[in-house]
């Protein structure tokens, strides 16, 4: 009994060692990179566009606000909730976490579905 109890001590203590070490990975991995991609590029463009005669920001406006225009920003804003959502995944996987192959499976069907969700809300809200 002695003996099962250090056992277990000792790989308590081995899996939390093996979690700080990834702390690095962790605090390094920073989520910004998700923001960067579809706010920046469409600040950017929209700050270039805003910066030139009334009669480009205007074709802008009409194709933003085209059928096409709302399918390109769904599908950036798909992109971004996705990205958000599977980067929250890697952070439970480098904290040691949902490396099981059915704990895998559910969360990658899990991201897909937040990703949706997420996706529907912000365009039914906004």
């Amino acid at each position: 009994d002695t003996l099962a109890r250090a056992a277990v001590s000792a790989a308590a203590a081995a899996a939390a060692a093996a979690r700080a070490r990834r702390l690095p990975a962790i605090l390094c991995r920073g989520r910004i990179d998700a923001l960067v991609p579809p706010v920046g590029s469409r600040l950017g463009l929209w700050l270039i566009v805003a910066g030139s005669e009334a009669e480009s920001y205007s074709r802008f406006l009409a194709l933003i606000n085209s059928l096409p225009g709302r399918a390109m920003l769904a599908a950036w804003s798909f992109a971004f909730f996705f990205h958000l959502a599977n980067g929250v995944r890697h952070l439970f996987w480098d904290a040691g976490y949902g490396f099981e192959k059915a704990q895998a499976n559910a969360s990658a069907w899990a991201v897909i579905v937040l990703t949706v969700f997420l996706t529907l809300g912000y365009w039914l809200t906004f």
